[in-house]
């Protein structure tokens, strides 16, 4: 992957915090996906934050030492791969601790794939106003 293509994810930074956008590269330059297709599938910004804002607020160790991502960035990753697993469950848990247990996520998976319509829709809007 050039860094032509690299440089079209940073236009995504007016939606998506640097993480997220990073994250996006990563999956890019692994699996040869081009902007194009990673940035058709993409749930709104908006859903991305809440998530973030939530780990920022809660200590979920896990997530912020790097061992686990959080749900929206998981169902990103699947969602662009191939699809989110019928499996995966509807409310995504962060792992707090032994004592502490776990903590459901600020989102759902539902929330996800309503997001992704919805990203869709302001895409949309946004090419016909163009």
């Amino acid at each position: 992957m050039d860094e032509l293509e690299i440089m079209k994810f940073y236009s995504l930074s007016e939606s998506y915090s640097k993480e997220y956008i990073k994250f996006l590269i990563a999956i890019a330059k692994k699996y040869q996906k081009s902007f194009a297709e990673i940035s058709t599938k993409l749930p709104t910004g908006e859903l991305v934050k809440k998530d973030e804002d939530f780990i920022g607020k809660y200590p979920i160790a896990r997530v912020l030492m790097g061992i686990d991502d959080p749900a929206t960035y998981v169902l990103t990753y699947f969602h662009i791969l191939d699809k989110i697993p019928e499996d995966y469950p509807e409310q995504p848990k962060y792992y707090i601790s032994t004592s502490e247990g776990y903590v459901k996520a600020p989102i759902t998976k539902q929330d996800f794939l309503d997001s992704l319509e919805e990203a869709k829709v302001k895409k949309m809007r946004k090419w016909i106003l163009c």
